[in-house]
């Protein structure tokens, strides 16, 4: 196969946090007993992560080092690691465009949001091939977050869009993110959507962020 695989990896940080962060990146193709390295794989500063792989109907195991550190040093203050299987497979049909998430906020967007408070927004999601139905949403919510059925626009019947809602406790304060994708009836996923949401009293974003990436294979 000749087509990359992008994972986003969304990792949350305070809104003071300008540590130096690094990542030590494993693939493997798993086939019986035997695991074989993929070489060449990226992760980029926007956390993608981008390979290629060499088959498919097979699994790849990805295992990643998260490191924190101080400013100009090499002394990790916490590693975590980070472990997830990716299934490759060949296109369902001639057409294998993705579906796509167009809203209601950007991809990566920062959302002020009051404490203890009811927060709702709607994700909006479009069909990538002619014949296909948005058939699923896959999330990571944060806690107290219910979501609603797909509901086909009345209007433009290539538009889907779930209601999400948000009753906060007053426990929940600071960072809380939220990431998506759809799934087609062709099995096709889309991109991966997060917003991060900034709770207080009020909610506010921050303006400026710096980050630093070390990066080995």
């Amino acid at each position: 196969m000749n087509v990359s695989t992008f994972s986003l990896l969304t990792l949350p940080s305070s809104i003071f946090d300008i540590l130096p962060t690094r990542y030590e990146i494993r693939i493997l193709r798993l086939g019986g007993e035997v695991c074989n390295a993929v070489t060449g794989a990226q992760l980029f500063s926007n956390c993608t992560l981008v390979f290629t792989p060499t088959d498919s109907n097979v699994y790849y195991a990805a295992a990643i080092m998260i490191e924190d550190f101080y400013p100009y040093t090499t002394t990790a203050l916490s590693s975590s690691p980070l472990q997830f299987l990716i299934f490759v497979y060949d296109p369902p049909s001639a057409c294998s465009t993705l579906p796509t998430i167009i809203g209601s906020y950007t991809d990566q967007s920062c959302v002020p949001v009051q404490a203890s408070s009811s927060f709702s927004f709607s994700i909006i999601s479009q069909i990538g091939c002619i014949g296909t139905n948005i058939s699923e949403l896959v999330a990571l919510l944060p806690y107290g977050m219910i979501r609603s059925s797909f509901v086909k626009d009345s209007t433009n019947p290539n538009i889907y869009s779930v209601q999400l809602n948000w009753t906060l406790s007053a426990s929940q304060t600071g960072t809380q993110l939220f990431c998506a994708a759809v799934l087609d009836t062709n099995n096709v996923q889309s991109s991966q959507y997060c917003l991060k949401f900034i709770i207080g009293t009020p909610g506010i974003c921050p303006i400026t962020t710096r980050m630093t990436f070390f990066i080995s294979e």
